[in-house]
Parts: structure tokens; sequence; C-alpha cells
């Protein structure tokens, strides 16, 4: 039976603290998977550990999409496919707003999709239609702008099979039945930290799904007001409970014996939350100032 605990907080020092402390309770030669928001933020954690106890052995570290391409590879070489990366999808996304445009398909947009930046916000929206899995067909019947999209869309995926290419949406699922065949890559089966990794579409969710079927204890941390991961999480975690897995809760923010004892504390615990804090006066350890022109 697999242990899932998730903990979820508005600090990212408790988050840290738990991701921390759940490496820390296995021996020092245990292997381990950390996947994080990002490489570097694996790696953190992971030097984190090693400087506290002093030695560290066979962490493996990963963003998600790290982790993907890596269990993704053996699958997609008998295809002949190659994996695109952002800069691929936008020049793709180029050259299809010009054919569409010579073909007269896209009228709509025909006013803006001149302009430099449409490449690459159309090659977003696209790449988030395919990881929610939207038939361009469905966009047809969703008037002018939809149906413009909708040709976009379909464009785009004749592209990525003619030219053998998989975007983080096949990348996604080629990798989830890697993580799911017989004999999967040796880094999964460990125990693993999703250290603040966003779950941002079904995509996502089914190859986060099928890692942590993989493991035999796991930790997942999620910042307070992402909702979107919190959900996702829910659906793995009651998944994994229905196939005999336990759900430990993690502390959650704002707590529930009351609002935050500093100011800190509660921007931190309502800055992204729905709920409307009372009013409890002026607080001096917060000071809000504007710099026009920083970055």
């Amino acid at each position: 039976m697999n242990l899932i605990r998730v903990v979820e907080s508005a600090a990212a020092t408790d988050r840290l603290d738990a991701a921390r402390a759940f490496v820390e309770s296995f021996p020092p030669a245990s292997e381990m998977l950390i996947v994080g928001a990002s490489r570097e933020a694996a790696d953190d954690l992971a030097r984190v550990v090693t400087a506290g106890r002093g030695t560290g052995f066979g962490i493996h570290r990963y963003s998600l999409l790290q982790l993907a391409v890596r269990l993704a590879l053996a699958g997609m070489a008998p295809l002949g496919h190659a994996p695109t990366t952002a800069l691929g999808k936008e020049a793709i996304a180029a050259r299809l707003v010009f054919e569409a445009l010579r073909a007269g398909t896209i009228a709509y947009y025909a006013p803006v999709a001149s302009f430099p930046g449409f490449p690459h916000a159309l090659a977003s929206t696209l790449d988030e239609l395919r990881l929610t899995g939207v038939d361009p067909a469905v966009l047809r019947d969703a008037g002018e702008a939809g149906a413009g999209v909708g040709e976009l869309l379909r464009r785009f995926d004749e592209h990525l099979r003619d030219g053998r290419l998989a975007d983080n949406s096949e990348l996604l699922r080629i990798a989830a039945q890697a993580a799911e065949a017989d004999a999967p890559e040796p880094v999964l089966g460990k125990p693993l930290v999703l250290l603040d990794v966003a779950i941002e579409s079904p995509a996502h969710t089914a190859f986060i799904a099928a890692v942590v079927a993989r493991s035999p204890s796991v930790l997942v941390t999620i910042p307070a007001g992402d909702d979107a991961t919190s959900r996702a999480v829910s659906d793995i975690t009651s998944a994994a409970r229905a196939m005999g897995s336990v759900v430990c809760p993690g502390p959650l923010s704002p707590p529930a014996n009351g609002a935050p004892a500093t100011g800190i504390a509660r921007l931190q615990a309502y800055l992204f939350s729905e709920e409307v804090p009372s009013d409890r006066g002026t607080r001096e350890d917060v000071v809000l100032f504007s710099a026009p022109g920083e970055k």
C-alpha cells in the first residue's frame, strides 16, 4: 500500500520544510525522485537536504517536462517523433497563419494576424487547447472567432503530424503510457516529491497520476490558492484511495484556529484566496509601495 501526503500552505517555508522532512525520513542511501516546479527548485531541495545531513545518494531531480521527456523518448523513437520546443511551436504558428491568410479561412483575425506578437499568442493558445483535448471540429459552432481558432488548430495538428513532432500534449500522453508500462523507467517506483508542481490540464493530470501510481510513498506540496492543482490532486488521490492508498492532509492556510498573527502571514494566506479577510486594522510589518519601471 502506498502513502500519499498532501501539504497545502500559503507559506513557501511550510511547504519546503514538509518536503525536506519527507526526504530526510528515508535513509541517506535511499533513491528518491524529486519533481519541482522547475529543475532549479528540485536542485535546491536536494542541496538543502544534502547540506543538512552531510551526504546524499540517488536523488533524481527533474522538472515535470524534463521527466516527461525522459520517459517519452523510448516511445517516440519507434515512431520517428521528436519533441518540439516553444520556439518551434511559434514558428509553426507563424507558418500556418500565413497559409490560412492566403487561403482566406481566418478572415476574423486578418486585422491582427500580421502583428509580430500574434504567432506567440496563437502558439500558446493552441498548446492549451491540445493539452485540454479540444477537438477542432467543436469550435466550428463557436462563432466566427471560434471557427477561426478551430481552423488554426486543425492546421496546427496537421503540421505536427507531418513533421513528426511531439508537443507538450503528445509528450505527456506518451510519457504516461511509458509510466504505465510493465517495465517502466528505473527512475520510477521510488519515493516521490511533487514540489509545487502546477497541474494545468487533463494531460498533466493523467501523466502525474501514472507516475504517482508507481511510487510507494508520495508527498505533494501545493501553494494555497492554486485551486486547479488542488482539484487535480484530489482526483488523483481519490483514485489512489480506491486502490488502497492513504491520504494524509497537511496544514492548510489560512489556519482553522483563526487569522494569521502577523501581517506578512495574513498577506500570504489571503493574497490568492477568494475569501475576504476580516478587517483587523493596519499591520506595520507589511509595507506596500510602487516602483515604476522596475523589473
